[in-house]
């Protein structure tokens, strides 16, 4: 929660406030998307490893929900097969 809320006070983000367009990007982050429509962030891979406490928790975080093994488990939980993921 600290780490979070910490990197919100840098890119001035606050409840039900309009955001700066360029808040998150920063070190290796970059935008995805077009802005008109669903618009995101992602971590470069050399930042995964190389990046900050929350940059590193979030890519442990990510690294857990592509593996096969969670996939697994969703499957068990949901009775539904996974196709694919990105």
């Amino acid at each position: 929660g600290d780490l979070i809320r910490g990197s919100d006070e840098k890119d001035e983000l606050g409840y039900m406030e309009r955001s700066n367009f360029e808040a998150g990007i920063r070190g290796g982050w970059k935008s995805v998307g077009p802005p008109h429509r669903q618009r995101f962030l992602q971590l470069s891979p050399q930042q995964e490893r190389d990046g900050d406490e929350l940059e590193k928790i979030l890519s442990s975080i990510c690294r857990v929900i592509k593996s096969k093994k969670f996939a697994d488990f969703l499957e068990s939980l949901l009775d539904y097969k996974m196709l694919g993921s990105r």
